[in-house]
């Protein structure tokens, strides 16, 4: 297998290429994380005209792994695979109409991505630093399928080589601390790790502790539509697990004073006994329901 950042996609095969930068944007940055001071120095072989790797696709038993994952429900990643091998993969879960499928930390080449979205998919670019994932969110939004609810994720890919971000010396608009979480709920200072305190413009990312602050630089970036469209991730991420499922499409309105479905509209109070022995389990029997939660401890079913 050829490392995503080290090829590109040509005529849809795989051929080497050089560098890192733009133009291994979707790649994982092995080479920014020290891997170069343990490659011998000199210069790279010349190869002739691509393509020349990757190029034998899915084998029968690969095939097979991927209609069974599908028969399972399982939710499958083409990352990692040859382009050659992703588009065939593709084809076969278009073939099934099967929304489970995701690219977790951007080991793909930009082509699938619209193929995922279309297939009902999630899209989880790697992370990296904050200036280069703004890049990747601007590429691929304008990819999202609008038949679904999208949210964007990332992929720390934090177990070995993968890059994390760098911090972004000498930027004119630096995390300014404390600040607050996307939310406005948490007020979040420099982090204490013992006697160690990180700063993300110094530290970048220095473990995962530190992505609070990441997603913080995303914002100063790129402002509260990236980060809303993080918010969004996960429930981008589970509808795209319900569809793999089979769970119907349902939309759930929040629950209002006008409300005209007393035959499906049931309140619970948290702690108070119920006053016509109706119970949660009898009101889900009657079909699908959406449940709404208050902050007083109202359940609501409809």
């Amino acid at each position: 297998m050829v490392e995503a950042g080290l090829t590109r996609s040509i005529g849809g095969k795989d051929t080497l290429v050089s560098g890192q930068g733009d133009d291994t944007m979707w790649g994982d940055a092995l080479i920014g994380n020290g891997l170069q001071q343990l490659l011998p120095s000199g210069t790279a072989p010349i190869y002739p005209a691509g393509p020349h790797c990757n190029q034998r696709g899915l084998t029968a038993l690969g095939e097979h792994a991927i209609r069974r994952m599908i028969e399972k429900k399982m939710i499958v990643d083409p990352d990692h695979l040859s382009v050659l091998a992703r588009n065939q993969v593709l084809s076969i879960l278009d073939g099934a109409s099967y929304s489970g499928v995701v690219s977790s930390h951007s080991w793909s080449t930009a082509d699938a991505f619209p193929r995922i979205y279309q297939r009902g998919g999630f899209v989880a670019p790697y992370a990296g630093s904050s200036g280069d994932f703004v890049k990747k969110w601007r590429a691929i939004k304008p990819m999202r399928d609008p038949r679904y609810y999208w949210g964007i994720g990332y992929g720390a890919d934090m177990n070995g080589f993968g890059a994390q971000g760098s911090p972004r010396t000498g930027a004119t608009n630096p995390v300014g601390y404390p600040f607050k979480s996307f939310d406005g709920k948490v007020t979040i200072d420099k982090l204490h790790s013992g006697e160690r305190v990180y700063d993300i413009n110094v530290d970048g990312v220095a473990h995962y502790g530190l992505y609070p602050d990441w997603i913080q630089d995303l914002r100063m970036i790129a402002g509260d539509e990236i980060v809303d469209d993080l918010a969004r991730g996960s429930e981008s991420y589970l509808q795209m697990w319900e569809r793999a499922v089979g769970v119907p499409e349902q939309r759930c309105q929040p629950a209002d004073a006008g409300d005209t479905q007393p035959d499906r509209q049931i309140v619970w109070t948290v702690g108070q006994k119920q006053r016509d022995a109706v119970t949660l389990a009898d009101a889900l029997r009657q079909g699908p329901a959406c449940i709404a939660v208050g902050a007083r401890g109202q359940i609501r079913v409809r």
